[in-house]
């Protein structure tokens, strides 16, 4: 149980935050095919808005180690996130509290606060807090990142970049669910890249999201792969982070 803890809180945090999420709509351009393509992106962005998944099944590989456990997410919009990490048991093993400036895991096997702040994170796995939505296949580009030259048609898919300070991400989206199935994210510092694979869309409300999720950073190496078992995306409840009374504080850094 220490290695999936270990695995998760490598991947998941690397992953939670580099750029922000897409908060512009885009003009209403029914007539164009490029408008109709580009406003189906950003309003399939799940993180857009606030949602529970209730359940996941999660399985953590690292090297020739396979692990299963479950997990629920709390996302309050537009940057708080709550991850609740159990074994098939029932059993919470961990809990992850992420926002803009703050970090802070509930690690209950090793009976452990680890606290941090996104820079801190930064310098030392080179990518920055921020970046919830790309878990889930959102783009997290501006309206000048989708433009450009689009022949988006049903079967084709379209290829896009885009560029932070510190990290690029490139995007493969399909034309017909108007998602991402694929997605990398680079950090310009360490040269790390973490791979992001999306299959399985099912389509909630006016929102499709991705069932499949896998996440693969051949750096460390380790992969989490996500099955969403069920998804409130319409949910309005609050995050509170409750910590282990006699944990030991421990700084990541």
């Amino acid at each position: 149980m220490q290695q999936k803890i270990k695995i998760i809180i490598l991947l998941l945090l690397v992953i939670s935050n580099n750029c922000s999420v897409l908060k512009k709509k885009l003009p209403a351009d029914s007539g164009s095919e490029a408008g109709s393509f580009m406003d189906g992106v950003v309003n399939n962005n799940l993180t857009k808005n606030s949602f529970f998944i209730q359940k996941a099944d999660v399985r953590l590989k690292n090297q020739d180690v396979t692990e299963k456990v479950t997990a629920n997410v709390k996302f309050r919009a537009p940057d708080t996130m709550m991850v609740s990490i159990r074994t098939f048991a029932g059993i919470e093993a961990a809990r992850f509290f992420i926002t803009g400036d703050t970090i802070l895991v509930n690690d209950r096997i090793n009976k452990q606060i680890l606290y941090g702040k996104p820079d801190n994170f930064y310098r030392r796995y080179g990518f920055s807090i921020g970046m919830a939505g790309i878990i889930f296949g959102d783009f997290l580009g501006t309206i000048k990142d989708l433009s450009g030259n689009i022949n988006c048609k049903p079967g084709l898919a379209v290829e896009r970049n885009i560029f932070s300070e510190r990290n690029k991400i490139r995007y493969i989206i399909d034309c017909s669910s108007r998602k991402a199935t694929y997605a990398e994210a680079t950090s310009f510092e360490s040269g790390q890249m973490i791979k992001f694979y999306y299959s399985g869309f099912r389509k909630s409300g006016k929102i499709t999201y991705p069932v499949n999720i896998r996440i693969v950073n051949d750096q460390i190496p380790a992969e989490i792969e996500i099955e969403i078992k069920k998804i409130d995306i319409k949910w309005s409840g609050s995050i509170e982070f409750v910590p282990g009374a006699g944990y030991e504080l421990s700084e990541i850094n």
